[in-house]
């Protein structure tokens, strides 16, 4: 499991399940979790976790 904060600016489409939102050139910043499985040493699932709401309100999209 890793904790950590993404960063960046939204320079291309951001695809939803509505459709693309088009670039905003906003720049987000929000935490993070990754998780692994691991089986035999080796990655077998890999999920990400994150709040989308607190990265489509830094959008201006909620």
């Amino acid at each position: 499991m890793v904790e950590q904060v993404f960063t960046g600016t939204h320079t291309g489409p951001l695809a939803t399940p509505n459709g693309e939102v088009p670039l905003t050139g906003k720049k987000v910043e929000f935490g993070l979790i990754d998780t692994f499985l691991v089986t035999d040493g080796k990655v077998s699932a890999h999920r990400v976790y994150y709040d989308n709401l607190a990265l489509l309100g830094q959008l201006g999209l909620a």
